[in-house]
């Protein structure tokens, strides 16, 4: 290599030595030549201890903007955090509304009836279960009726209205309605419902389940809540049945000519008008008059 190159070719070349974009030849020229250059040599260090101070840190302007930077960057996120969370708070907020608002408002079946706004009859029907029958007062509108869980031996019936009874008024007329796992036996109201039993089988050797019905006396059924109800039924009291509340209500019955009975009519299910039989008598109902004995044979 030639070592006898011109100091000012080779301060050419320092800048791109100091940059380390010189080629490898080049690199080694200068190194070269620098060992037997002190001038050279000391320019080298000059430009080397310049740039390190051309790129030095200033360590309070590069804190501040350190700071600045994560200052921004945090109050963006937060901003961000806050523009979502509040975005959820309100939608949160429109659901619930919406929610309280329809079951509140629109629902038919969410606001608690006074119990002196209907009348209501039980009876019981063929089978044994027993019915209520609810004849709305003074035009209050009623659209459904809860029946309580049997606690204690009492049953509610909780009569519910719609809240906007301007929107509709609900059912003002008569309307029966079965109560649930509630039977007429033996003389009193009783509760009956199904519970499963199990139990080891030592023959079949496994275990089994068995159907068990559960009948429990009702002391008691009240029309409205735990609050404010009238009593119904009291243990002891008798209930009359389906064809001695709907004599009260004509309407109701299924009138048929006796020649248009058909075999599949049951009398449970018909009842049968004679045409010559008295509707009344001596005030009492047909149900209530004591039959007439027959008028004696002609002997002759």
């Amino acid at each position: 290599m030639d070592k006898n190159v011109k100091c000012g070719v080779i301060r050419d070349l320092l800048p791109l030595v100091v940059d380390e974009v010189a080629t490898e030849d080049s690199v080694e020229l200068v190194k070269a030549h620098m060992e037997t250059c002190e001038a050279c040599r000391g320019y080298h260090e000059g430009m080397t201890m310049a740039l390190a101070r051309t790129n030095a840190p200033k360590p309070e302007t590069d804190n501040a903007f350190l700071r600045l930077g994560k200052k921004i960057k945090f109050q963006t996120n937060m901003r961000k955090w806050l523009t979502m969370a509040l975005a959820a708070v309100l939608a949160f907020v429109i659901i619930v509304s919406g929610y309280v608002f329809v079951d509140r408002k629109v629902s038919i079946y969410n606001v608690d009836m006074d119990p002196d706004w209907a009348d209501v009859q039980l009876y019981y029907e063929i089978n044994g279960e027993v019915a209520a029958r609810i004849s709305m007062r003074d035009g209050h509108g009623w659209y459904n009726c809860l029946q309580s869980l049997y606690t204690d031996g009492i049953v509610y019936l909780i009569p519910q209205r719609p809240e906007w009874t301007f929107l509709n008024k609900g059912n003002t007329g008569s309307e029966n309605t079965f109560l649930f796992n509630l039977y007429w036996q033996d003389g009193k109201v009783v509760e009956k419902r199904s519970d499963y039993e199990d139990y080891y089988d030592p023959e079949k050797g496994r275990w089994v389940s068995e159907d068990k019905e559960i009948i429990r006396p009702v002391r008691a059924i009240r029309w409205g809540t735990m609050e404010n109800y009238n009593t119904l039924y009291m243990e002891g009291e008798e209930l009359p049945s389906y064809l001695e509340v709907l004599e009260g209500d004509k309407s109701q019955l299924t009138i048929k000519d006796p020649t248009e009975i058909k075999e599949s009519d049951t009398p449970d299910q018909t009842i049968i008008v004679q045409e010559d039989a008295p509707a009344e008598a001596d005030g009492e109902t047909l149900r209530d008059a004591a039959p007439e004995d027959p008028a004696p044979e002609d002997p002759a």
